[in-house]
């Protein structure tokens, strides 16, 4: 699964599910979460959008028993 920049969490969501019932797989990196979310939402919303994939994330590495990796980099002060 090759996604550069912004990505419809619909779309993440789908592309891994079917990559998984079709290559098997059991660990997943996704980098960089900042990089895959952005441009589709400002301010505290970009925070409720980020919170919205982790909570898909976490119930697809429930359902489907995977490992998943997420880079976050966060700003430097």
């Amino acid at each position: 699964m090759k996604f550069y920049g912004s990505t419809n969490i619909d779309k993440i969501i789908s592309t891994i599910i079917y990559t998984i019932e079709k290559e098997f797989i059991y660990a997943i990196v996704l980098d960089t979460l900042q990089f895959m979310l952005s441009g589709q939402a400002e301010g505290y919303q970009r925070f409720e959008l980020q919170d919205k994939l982790i909570a898909r994330l976490r119930k697809l590495s429930i359902d489907y028993k995977v490992h998943i990796v997420i880079v976050i980099h966060p700003r430097k002060t």
